[in-house]
């Protein structure tokens, strides 16, 4: 996939990663950051809010895998740019303006198509999303 992302401040304490730089948060708050250890299969999954979208990147996912506390791949998932157009038609994303003027994905410049994820809408209103990011370590 496209571009990694460097951190942009303190250095791992080595629960996930020995010496890695880690983006700082700018509060208390984790800003979504999470880690989940995949079960027998090498599935992690994990529930989330849909992300929203900032000036000049398309809507994405920060991935990072580690293999015995070291990083083995730093990446970014994407999504289809139908569903996009879907998810922020509604509330709360349509109340916020400016996608029409954002960066989508064939004008990222870290965009890859190798990281989109499939994504199917549930029963109950919510979207499953699924992607198999292949790790030789």
């Amino acid at each position: 996939m496209g571009g990694g992302m460097g951190g942009s401040g303190e250095t791992s304490d080595g629960s996930y990663s020995v010496g890695d730089t880690e983006a700082t948060t700018t509060d208390d708050g984790t800003y979504l950051r999470g880690a989940q250890t995949t079960d027998a299969n090498g599935i992690a999954q994990f529930t989330t809010i849909f992300p929203g979208w900032y000036m000049g990147r398309t809507t994405h996912i920060h991935v990072k895998v580690h293999v015995d506390k070291k990083t083995v791949l730093t990446s970014q998932t994407f999504f289809d740019e139908t569903l996009l157009d879907e998810v922020y038609s509604q509330s709360p994303y349509s109340e916020h303006t400016g996608r029409e003027n954002n960066t989508n994905n064939a004008s990222d410049g870290i965009y890859d198509d190798t990281g989109l994820m499939t994504v199917e809408k549930q029963s109950d209103g919510s979207y499953l999303a699924v992607i198999n990011l292949g790790i030789d370590a």
